[in-house]
């Protein structure tokens, strides 16, 4: 009895393949120490129903087995990384998972599983045998996996994980039948979501195969799934529309050039209007004389013949698509500085050294302002965006206030700033008995040179650039190129 026992435990581990050496050598040696043959034969039967046991319980589990994936990082930073896992669920169980950024969810053994998730278009969602959510690509936006069901019944067989094609081949059909019929893509939308479960991104890339324009795809993103501007623009480049009909379409239904620069000049003028009011309250509260703006009077006109003269750097200037973009050194003049503030000061029996002084500190902070002036990806030239052509001619800029030229070197010009920095050019030769004609010089010219920032449209500044696109494909793209301008201030100097 003990030799048959022994054969069939030998037989077990053979046929499972499992690695019990140890256990047989622990038999063996408990055989020999035994001499109640009947103790020996109930230790056998025991580890035999105890391992028949752990073998019956190991191949009951995991019923329902699941793959996903989820994203990481940041593409900016370098960062960003895709990432898969598996979970394992016995029938009826249900894990929270709660893991964000999803890409897709798989389900690879025989029984159906309910997955709960969030930002997405419908759910929950049951996956059959080898089905995966999205059919084809990854999510669109950033849904959350909250948690997964192992449902009872038995799944039947579904598309692989290579992209859904019976699903996308039947999907793509229906939209055939549908466009034939003159229906909308909007509605077209609606029945793929309703009828297979697919996500925006699949959508929109049948919708690219089914040669549905990108203008028609924007706005079934818009207008249907309520998507911003930048989901949609992720979307159409992962679809493979072309880049160029990607930006008009995405201008039309967003107004992306239209707005931005909107936005842009209102907080010019928010700004302008803030530091308007500071000023006025504290000229409010000075008792200003003739000495201040004979002197102010002075500095206006040097500011004058400088924007009379003022440039837009074609070397520095570059145009992309509608906007355009410039470093630190493209606003220039070819002005030469003639010391009227010295001269009005010394007129005004201002110690000779001391006008010299106040003349420079305050020709510095308006040279440093000017030479730090950018433009920081402004949308210039609207056209651009989706040029029908291979070449775009010169364009005149959309005209935008000077205020949202950014320039570091603004702080310099604001009344405190100048205060200090003509006291201290000044202070070690006598300037500190001006102590008050310098603080009403710095509070009335900065009001009138934040005023003129708010006010003067730059005009007059070309952009120009060839369409790389229309090269390749004969289709509209966006602009690349350059721009250039001069007399870029106009009549505007004048309402200094």
């Amino acid at each position: 009895m003990i030799l048959e026992l022994l054969l069939v435990h030998e037989v077990v581990i053979r046929a499972y393949d499992f690695p019990h050496s140890g256990l047989w050598a622990l038999i063996r040696q408990n055989m020999a120490k035994e001499t109640n043959m009947k103790s020996i034969s109930s230790y056998i039967v025991n580890i035999i129903l105890l391992y028949f046991a752990f073998m019956t319980a190991a191949f009951a589990a995991n019923e329902c087995r699941i793959q996903y994936g989820w994203n990481t990082g940041n593409s900016f930073q370098g960062t960003f990384k895709n990432n898969s896992g598996y979970l394992f669920l016995n029938k009826g169980q249900v894990k929270f998972v709660n893991k964000t950024r999803m890409n897709f969810i798989k389900n690879l053994n025989n029984n159906q599983v309910k997955v709960f998730l969030t930002n997405v278009i419908s759910s929950p969602i049951t996956l059959n045998k080898n089905q995966r959510n999205p059919a084809g690509g990854m999510y669109a936006g950033t849904p959350k996996f909250v948690k997964i069901q192992c449902l009872n019944t038995a799944a039947s067989s579904a598309p692989s994980a290579s992209g859904g094609v019976s699903v996308n081949v039947s999907a793509s059909a229906l939209i055939t039948s549908l466009l034939s019929s003159g229906r909308t893509p909007s509605f077209i939308a609606g029945q793929l979501v309703s009828k297979f479960n697919l996500n925006v991104q699949t959508i929109a890339n049948l919708f690219m195969k089914a040669n549905i324009s990108a203008d028609d795809t924007v706005s079934v993103l818009k207008n249907r799934f309520k998507l911003p501007q930048a989901t949609a623009r992720r979307i159409l480049l992962r679809a493979r529309f072309q880049s160029g009909l990607i930006m008009a379409a995405l201008n039309k239904y967003y107004g992306m050039a239209q707005t931005a620069a909107k936005r842009t000049a209102d907080a010019a003028r928010s700004r302008a209007r803030q530091t308007q009011t500071r000023t006025n309250r504290t000229i409010s509260r000075m008792n200003t004389n003739n000495f201040s703006s004979v002197v102010v009077t002075a500095a206006v006109e040097e500011l004058k013949g400088w924007f009379l003269f003022a440039t837009i750097s074609q070397r520095r200037c570059k145009v992309t698509a509608s906007n355009a973009i410039a470093g630190a050194g493209v606003f220039t003049s070819r002005h030469r500085w003639r010391g009227r503030v010295k001269d009005a000061l010394i007129k005004a029996k201002v110690a000779g050294k001391v006008a010299s002084a106040w003349d420079k500190a305050y020709k510095d902070a308006f040279e440093n302002w000017a030479r730090n002036v950018t433009i920081p990806s402004l949308p210039m030239y609207p056209t651009f965006a989706a040029f029908p052509g291979p070449v775009a001619p010169e364009t005149l800029n959309v005209p935008m206030p000077l205020g949202v030229f950014v320039s570091q070197g603004l702080i310099g010009m604001s009344p405190r700033a100048l205060t200090n920095d003509i006291l201290n050019n000044t202070r070690k030769i006598g300037g500190s008995r001006y102590m008050r004609e310098i603080r009403k010089f710095a509070a009335l010219l900065s009001a009138r040179f934040t005023k003129f920032l708010a006010a003067a449209p730059v005009i007059n500044v070309k952009g120009y650039g060839t369409v790389p696109s229309f090269k390749r494909n004969r289709a509209p793209g966006p602009v690349v190129g350059g721009c250039f301008g001069r007399n870029v201030l106009g009549n505007a100097v004048g309402t200094l």
